[in-house]
C-alpha cells in the first residue's frame, strides 16, 4: 500500500545552501572547490499528488549569491589576473517555480515487491524538474568594479547599465524521500539550474562573455500532509488508507480487494477468478466423481 497515495495536498520548509558558478566565484574551477562560497538558502512548498508517481510542486527558494576576486589572492595561477581586476558582488535571489516530481520507485518495483525500493515502501527515491523565475537584487555596499584597464571599460559601462538578471529559469534534481509518519516526511534533495544567462552576477562583457552562469541548491526540506481520512480512488468505499487494493474497485470484507465470482476469496488469490468456488479448491468449484462440476456444494 502506497503512502504517499493517501494524501492530496501538503505543505513544506526547506533549509539548506546554495552554491554558484559566475564570473567571479565558480564551484570546482580557478582553484575553488566545490563547497567554497556556499551560501544558506531556505525555502517554502506546496505539493499536490496526482497519484502515486506523478506529482506537482509550487516552491520557493530564497538564497544569495557572492564573489570576490580578492578570493584568489593565494591561488598562483589565477591570482595575477583576477586579484588585479579586482570585482566583487553579492546579490539576493528569490526564486517562484513550478515543478514536476516523478518517483523513482515505480520503476524498480513490482506487485509482489518488498523492496526497500518497492511502491509501497517508505523510502524511495524521486526526480523534478519544471521552470521558475528570479527576481536578483544587487546590495550596492558590496558591488565594486575595481580597477579595470581602459580597454575594458566600454564592456564594464555595458554590465553596469544591464545589471543582475535573473529571469526565466529551469531547475531539475534529485532527491531521496523517507515518510516519517503517514502525515509527515523528509526530503534530502539537490538541484541546479540550467545555465541560460550570465548576467546572474551582473557581470558578463567584462569578464567571460562566453560562460553562462548558473547556481544549485542542495539541503532537507520537511513536509506535512493534509486530507487523508475519506480518499477512495477506486470508490469501492474502502478508504485508501485501509485498501489493500486502491486503484480496484473491491469489497470491504477482503479490505478492498475485487472478488469477481462473491465467492470470498480475492481474485489475486482465485485460481477461478470467474466461477464461485471453495477457499479448499483454491477459489475453483467441486467436482463430483464422474468429473462433472458439482454446483450444488
Amino acid at each position: 500500500m502506497s503512502l504517499s497515495g493517501q494524501k492530496q495536498i501538503g505543505i513544506g520548509m526547506t533549509v539548506g545552501m546554495t552554491s554558484h558558478g559566475g564570473d567571479s566565484a565558480s564551484w570546482g574551477r580557478h582553484g575553488l572547490g566545490l563547497l567554497h562560497n556556499t551560501k544558506i538558502a531556505y525555502g517554502l512548498n506546496a505539493t499536490y499528488s496526482i497519484n502515486d508517481t506523478w506529482g506537482l510542486r509550487l516552491q520557493y527558494r530564497g538564497t544569495e549569491i557572492q564573489g570576490d576576486d580578492s578570493d584568489f589572492v593565494d591561488k598562483a595561477e589565477w591570482a595575477p589576473q583576477l586579484v588585479k581586476r579586482d570585482f566583487m558582488y553579492r546579490s539576493q535571489i528569490s526564486e517562484f517555480a513550478i515543478l514536476v516530481e516523478y518517483k523513482l520507485s515505480q520503476l524498480f518495483s513490482s506487485n509482489n515487491d518488498k523492496s526497500i525500493l518497492a511502491s509501497h515502501s517508505r523510502f524511495y527515491p524521486f526526480v523534478t524538474g519544471g521552470i521558475a523565475y528570479a527576481i536578483i537584487n544587487d546590495d550596492e555596499n558590496m558591488r565594486d568594479w575595481g580597477d579595470p584597464p581602459s580597454f575594458r571599460m566600454s564592456d564594464v559601462l555595458l554590465d553596469q547599465s544591464t545589471g543582475s538578471v535573473g529571469g526565466i529559469q529551469f531547475p531539475v534534481g534529485l532527491g531521496f524521500r523517507y515518510e516519517l509518519t503517514d502525515f509527515l516526511h523528509t526530503d534530502l534533495f539537490y538541484n541546479f539550474r540550467l545555465p541560460i544567462s550570465d548576467y546572474l552576477d551582473g557581470i558578463s562583457e567584462s569578464a567571460n562573455p562566453d560562460k553562462n552562469d548558473a547556481y544549485q541548491i542542495c539541503g532537507v526540506n520537511i513536509g506535512i500532509r493534509f486530507n487523508t481520512e475519506g480518499n477512495d480512488r477506486d470508490n469501492d468505499g474502502v478508504s485508501d488508507s485501509e485498501d489493500e487494493c486502491p486503484d480496484r474497485a473491491g469489497s470491504k470484507l477482503l479490505f478492498g480487494c475485487p472478488d469477481q465470482d462473491n465467492d470470498g476469496i480475492m481474485d489475486d488469490y482465485d485460481n477461478c477468478p470467474n466461477e464461485f468456488g471453495l477457499a479448499k479448491n483454491f477459489g475453483c468449484p467441486e467436482k463430483a466423481k464422474d468429473g462433472k462440476t458439482n454446483r450444488s456444494d
